[in-house]
């Protein structure tokens, strides 16, 4: 009963901490299907001129223009399923303040270069729409919007199937850098106990093939008859060696204690002694159910893991 209990707490154990690794990623693959980032890279001054007399003056429409700026982002599917064109209820969309014109409009990158994508400017020429068939996982476009004065006021806003909303990052001011969610360290963690779950496994799995071959040797069979002192030997030094510790040969001790060192065990004693360690053999082969559970938790963690910095 005892060791049936043990080994059903080792396995409720085991579950809870496999929920710690499974639980994160598939939260994480659920939030992550469809992800949409607009990202703002550095943007260009083209002209500045501040004074009224200039001698140089840009005229857009019969207005002069004193400031030009070029304005470069990035659009970004960084979830795990693509977007279609279905999908856009409203395209990712970029609007200006009224004192912003957009004058230009061009994709300047596709990745991969065979990715179908468009910039369209509205007829009042505050907003700018991105539109695109499709738009795997990874895959990125950027774009330029050439402005009358800095453009510093804008939104970006989008209504997209399966998307929350659209991520807009400031990447011209800082330095890009791999987000790490909460969900890598959670599994980090677990992952590095089922790590040193599996070295004590396999420490402990050596220990026992030592003991069965040696039993095998019939080194234990081999002690029918002989003196206590004998059997108190094989424990000390046979079992012990072998990674046995001494809580775990305790009651192989309790059972010899009161044996004489120098008179032989009945067959009886020698049937005691020897149930005594195939049930203690028994109880550690329990502990192994753990050791294929545990293996493939820790390569699922570490393939998680890995598939975060790629």
């Amino acid at each position: 009963m005892k060791a049936r209990a043990l080994t059903l707490t080792t396995l409720v154990g085991l579950f809870l901490a496999g929920l710690g690794i499974i639980v994160p990623i598939l939260w994480d693959v659920y939030k992550g299907r469809a992800k949409l980032e607009l990202q703002q890279l550095p943007s260009v001054t083209l002209i500045e001129n501040k004074a009224a007399s200039d001698e140089i003056k840009i005229i857009y429409k019969g207005e002069q223009i004193r400031q030009l700026t070029k304005l470069v982002f990035a659009l970004v599917n960084t979830g795990r399923t693509a977007i279609v064109r279905d999908h856009l209820i409203a395209p990712p969309t970029i609007s200006f303040s009224d004192d912003t014109e957009i004058l230009d409009a061009r994709v300047e990158e596709r990745a991969p270069p065979s990715l179908d994508v468009k910039c369209d400017v509205d007829s009042s020429r505050k907003s700018a729409s991105i539109t695109f068939p499709l738009l795997n996982a990874g895959d990125r476009t950027t774009f330029a919007l050439t402005v009358s004065g800095k453009g510093a006021k804008y939104s970006a806003t989008a209504r997209i199937v399966n998307v929350s909303d659209l991520t807009l990052t400031n990447r011209a001011s800082q330095v890009p850098r791999a987000s790490v969610g909460w969900s890598v360290y959670i599994v980090g963690f677990f992952t590095a106990l089922f790590v040193f779950l599996l070295v004590v496994l396999l420490r402990e799995l050596s220990a026992q093939h030592k003991i069965r071959k040696r039993v095998a040797k019939g080194e234990l069979s081999a002690l029918k008859g002989s003196p206590g002192g004998n059997y108190k030997s094989f424990v000390g030094n046979q079992l012990r060696p072998a990674g046995w510790i001494p809580k775990e040969l305790m009651p192989l001790r309790t059972l010899l204690e009161p044996l004489a060192n120098d008179i032989a065990l009945s067959d009886e004693q020698h049937e005691n002694f020897a149930t005594a360690v195939a049930y203690l053999m028994t109880q550690r082969s329990a502990s192994f159910a753990t050791l294929w559970p545990s293996l493939i938790l820790v390569v699922i963690g570490i393939w998680y893991i890995a598939s975060q910095f790629v």
